[in-house]
């Protein structure tokens, strides 16, 4: 292969990583992607030394032709970066209170502007595209959800994590939407990135991801993928 590693060792590298689909458009139309409403898996490679199972130096994105290349399907491709992100960037649970040393506190604000008793984050290993972990390893969110025995709202203002709060009924979403929306705007106004302005509504019965819009979000190794070279083989 041209390309800089064997077919084996190139896919043993792979994994997804998360960004805002619009931002980075042209980066998400020209690799095997997977689009998540305003999110976007991408897939990267790993490029350093592998000591144990930790690669260790930095990544660069996986192209379309690169897996023309490869001669796999998109779709076999993709479900071998989302594995492979489980594994390398297991996902993991942050109690946000207990962590900070406020776990006694009363009035908690998330963000400064959002009241609640309780906050979690979602994030992976290296705290680097944590938020991807929801969709590659949608077994920690269920966990969490099945610990408080409530449905969750995932606020994904970063792609490093997610933060999730229980989930009281749609008149407190549609509250925390608004409050969440003004925070992701005055953020945008300084110049911040803003992985979604959409916050997610996590039903732990049918194990679905919803967005404040409505659009359902897959998890797992169902995704809605993006459709470029799809059939090759």
């Amino acid at each position: 292969m041209s390309l800089q590693f064997e077919k084996d060792e190139f896919l043993s590298r792979v994994y997804m990583n998360i960004v805002n689909a619009s931002d980075f458009e042209e980066m998400v139309e020209k690799s095997p992607s997977v689009v998540k409403g305003d999110m976007a898996l991408i897939p990267r490679l790993l490029l350093g030394e592998q000591k144990s199972s930790f690669f260790s130096g930095p990544s660069v994105l996986v192209t379309n032709d690169m897996v023309l290349e490869l001669q796999m399907s998109v779709e076999d491709f993709q479900e071998k970066a989302m594995e492979n992100a489980k594994n390398i960037f297991p996902g993991r649970i942050i109690d946000v209170l207990k962590e900070s040393g406020r776990a006694n506190s009363e009035d908690f604000k998330l963000f400064d502007n959002i009241a609640v008793p309780e906050v979690y984050a979602i994030t992976n290993s290296v705290h680097d595209g944590g938020m991807a972990a929801v969709f590659y390893d949608p077994d920690i969110i269920d966990n969490l959800a099945s610990m408080k025995d409530k449905d969750l709202i995932v606020f994904p203002v970063d792609g490093n994590a997610a933060y999730c709060v229980e989930f009281n009924g749609s008149e407190a979403f549609d509250e925390m939407q608004s409050d969440y929306a003004e925070l992701c705007e005055s953020m945008k106004e300084r110049g911040e990135t803003v992985l979604s302005d959409k916050i997610l509504h996590y039903d732990r019965a049918s194990r679905t991801l919803t967005n404040s819009e409505g659009e359902e979000l897959s998890l797992g190794a169902e995704p809605e993928f993006h459709a470029v070279n799809r059939h090759f083989r």
